[in-house]
């Protein structure tokens, strides 16, 4: 993929880039001349030094170029090796490493640095910063980054313009014509005489950012964020048949996945300004935010169907997603406006008052599409004259959406006595949804298959979600000796929402933090939290099992500790420590999520041997843990001797290890390290009663194996300095990455004959977009010019 950037003179936005970034590198020349008047401004200039350090007096360094480039060579093996370049591109051949640019004339307070990465590569990074030191400052920053999903699926869609995906209509007639029994070889051939393709997409962003000085006190700044995704990702859609049998029940699966096509375009820009004095300060920012999907919806062929149907049998419950073409909707196009202001005044007795303010309004108003595109479908409570595939038949046109936001941070805080502080804190956020409010005679469920027009008796229509978040707390900070420091808080947290099923919690935190440096050489701190969330009332909604809790608006006790330490043995030497421990319990007595712990633990050694060399050493854990009390959907009422709990545990472990020195008197320089991770989860599913003789292939508990991955990596990079100008280096990189994943190993486009005896796949068609382990080796020469 090539990306080109056109500048059109004609356009408002070029031309304020050429003003903001040319027109001060014009003037650097000229500005030049007043090296000696200037000296006085840099020495002045306590903000620009706090962000952009001045070349060293006695190492001037007025105009440096750095040029590195070189070539390699990659051998990755594996059957589906993806995921070695699912976030970057790894180039065989000659390739661009880097290259700086940068000058910062003598006794002047101007300055330039122009710096590329990886510039041959889809994961490319860009920055140009200039300015003058005291007056203005200009930053551009340009990320290329990838998302390679997979090398190597096979789709039976061509792709057209304006999202629509098509299949040869000869496909879909042989395979609506084809019986049970024939259908598998006729998909399997098929699949086979596919094309490979890949699925990624890449993401460009650009920011720019521009600060003006117009006075010691008054700033202005502006900011322009872009970012562009484009390319093709995979898309789930299907539904599900349930076969009762005397046992319980199985299921023919109905899915097919699809090569999405991506084209997003999100612009943001932010005009700034800001005031300060000694004892006060005022600052304002304006941001408007557009996000343009290119490509609103996707349209589709179904491979098995030329012709519509709609689904039969009793509520539709056999010949699901019968439908000759389907269509989706996207993300819709929107846009943001959102105006800030914030500011702090000291007050007297050691005490400051902060305050920030926010309005945003959000506006979505994309067209809506039809029903379906299944013209078999036969529609109640439509307009007159109209069909369930014409856009006609829709209560609204369009969503007219509208979301506008409040909110405020206020914080005072004091110092009572000279080793004790006060703080107050209050924040708020309003979330107020104003669209409107839709109802439908109906829709079409099960993969566009079947109209209902409600569901358990509720009428369809849209719920507005708002809501009303408030914390308040506080605190009170005692230096109890020099060493030690304690810090105790109070927090208040009310949730307000309307259509949801807590419309209103509070949640109660106490928590407390000591901090101890008895000396410069060690520094330590232990904290602990305790929270209680309740909510008022839950009303579960016709929709739910009457005992199933949303877990994030269900009562919730929460524990959560941790200790960081920090230990300098001797100058060279240094050792640091992290650990924590997260637990949230929830009710026992209802289902969905019971318990969520989450651990850590880490602890890092740094050794500065001598000036010239580096070690570091470094190992982690993770631990993450769900329960859930799960029960299988049967008749209603739900018996309850259909239950299973759920336990899953994610363990994840990591080492990393490296030395970096310089050698030959300073000539030869070496950087080695290497990396381990591995992961695991495991499943663990129990009965705590007999299934039901009638139920058990829906409740009975099934045994999951482990998912298990490594990765390694070793990385070394030795370079020689021949002249002071000039340098040679190798590097070598060799990364094993080991999968087990039971969802995946087997994985393949037509899965028949690989689901389990209780599931039925003949029309389940897959992208096979997936990885599998690889090993990669990765060896470059590389030269660097420096001038």
């Amino acid at each position: 993929m090539n990306t080109r950037i056109v500048f059109q003179p004609k356009s408002v936005l070029c031309s304020l880039l050429w003003f903001l970034l040319v027109c001060p590198l014009m003037t650097f020349g000229q500005q030049n001349a007043d090296a000696s008047a200037n000296k006085k401004l840099i020495a002045n200039d306590k903000t620009a030094t706090k962000t952009t350090a001045l070349p060293q007096a006695d190492t001037p360094r007025p105009f440096k170029l750095i040029f590195e480039f070189g070539g390699q060579i990659t051998s990755v093996d594996g059957s589906r090796p993806s995921k070695f370049e699912e976030y970057r591109k790894v180039r065989e051949g000659a390739y661009v490493r880097k290259f700086s640019l940068s000058a910062n004339p003598d006794a002047s307070p101007l300055f330039f640095r122009f710096t590329g990465r990886e510039p041959s590569e889809r994961d490319q990074r860009y920055r140009l910063d200039l300015g003058r030191y005291g007056t203005f400052r200009t930053t551009f920053d340009y990320t290329g980054i990838p998302h390679l999903y997979a090398r190597g699926a096979r789709s039976p869609f061509s792709s057209s313009e304006g999202g629509v995906l098509t299949i040869p209509d000869n496909v879909q007639t042989a395979f609506q014509n084809a019986t049970n029994d024939q259908l598998p070889a006729l998909v399997r051939n098929y699949v086979s005489s596919l094309p490979l393709s890949t699925l990624r997409v890449q993401r460009h962003t650009t920011d720019f950012r521009q600060t003006v000085n117009v006075t010691e006190n008054w700033k202005l700044r502006f900011n322009w964020w872009n970012q562009k995704k484009t390319g093709t990702s995979p898309l789930g859609t299907g539904s599900y048949e349930r076969v009762g049998t005397p046992t319980g029940d199985t299921f023919r699966a109905l899915s097919i996945e699809l090569p999405a096509p991506v084209d997003y375009l999100t612009n943001q820009f932010t005009f700034g300004t800001s005031y300060t004095r000694a004892k006060w300060a005022i600052n304002a920012d304006y941001t408007f935010s557009k996000f343009e999907n290119r490509i609103p919806s996707l349209t589709f062929d179904n491979p098995f169907r030329i012709t519509d149907k709609q689904a039969t049998g009793s509520g539709g419950v056999f010949d699901r997603m019968a439908f000759a073409r389907g269509i989706f909707a996207l993300a819709p196009s929107n846009e943001a406006k959102t105006f800030m202001i914030s500011g702090f005044i000291e007050l007297p007795h050691d005490s400051r008052w902060a305050s920030a303010l926010g309005w945003s309004q959000w506006e979505q108003n994309e067209d809506f599409l039809p029903y379906t595109l299944n013209s078999a479908i036969v529609a109640s409570g439509l307009p007159a004259g109209t069909s369930v595939t014409d856009v006609a038949a829709l209560p609204r046109r369009s969503l007219e959406g509208e979301v506008d936001t409040f909110s405020q941070d206020h914080l005072f805080t004091t110092r009572v006595t000279k080793s004790w502080m006060f703080n107050l804190h209050y924040r708020m956020y309003d979330y107020d949804n104003v669209t409107h409010h839709i109802k439908f005679p109906g829709y079409v469920a099960f993969g566009e298959s079947f109209w209902r027009t409600n569901i358990n008796t509720k009428p369809i229509e849209n719920e507005p979600v708002s809501f009303t978040h408030q914390m308040a707390s506080a605190e009170s900070v005692w230096r109890i000796a020099d060493p030690l420091d304690w810090k105790f808080e109070y927090k208040l947290d009310v949730w307000d929402r309307e259509n949801r099923q807590v419309e209103r919690s509070n949640e109660h935190t106490i928590s407390t933090l000591f901090s101890y440096k008895p000396t410069n050489r060690f520094t330590g701190r232990l904290s602990y939290a305790y929270s209680d969330r309740s909510p008022l009332k839950y009303n579960p909604g016709i929709l739910e099992f009457n005992r199933l809790r949303m877990f994030d608006q269900s009562k919730r006790l929460r524990h959560n500790a941790s200790l960081q330490w920090q230990y300098h043995i001797n100058p060279q030497l240094g050792l640091s420590g992290t650990f924590g421990y997260l637990s949230d319990d929830y009710d026992q007595n209802f289902f969905g999520l019971t318990k969520y712990i989450q651990a850590f633990g880490s602890i890092d050694l740094l050794c500065n041997v001598n000036d010239a060399t580096t070690f570091y050493f470094n190992y982690g854990r993770d631990r993450y843990s769900y329960s859930l009390n799960q029960i299988a959907k049967t008749a209603v009422p739900f018996d309850l001797a259909n239950r299973w709990n759920r336990d899953e545990r994610d363990l994840l472990d990591t080492l990393g290890l490296g030395v970096t020195t310089y050698l030959a008197k300073e000539k030869l320089f070496l950087d080695v390290h290497y990396g381990y991770s591995f992961g695991r989860t495991r499943l663990t599913t129990v009965n705590p009663n007999t299934p039901s003789a009638i139920n058990v292939l829906n409740a009975a508990a099934y045994p999951f194996p482990d998912v298990k991955t490594r990765l390694n990596e070793f990385n070394s990079d030795i370079s020689y300095q021949l002249t002071p100008n000039f340098a040679i280096g190798t590097r070598y990189i060799y990364e094993p990455y080991h999968l087990e994943d039971y969802a995946w190993d087997n994985q393949q486009p037509y899965q028949f004959g690989q689901l389990p005896a209780t599931q039925d796949g003949r029309r389940f068609l897959l992208l096979d977009s997936r990885y599998t382990g690889y090993d990669a080796h990765v060896w470059g020469a590389y030269v660097r010019f420096s001038w």
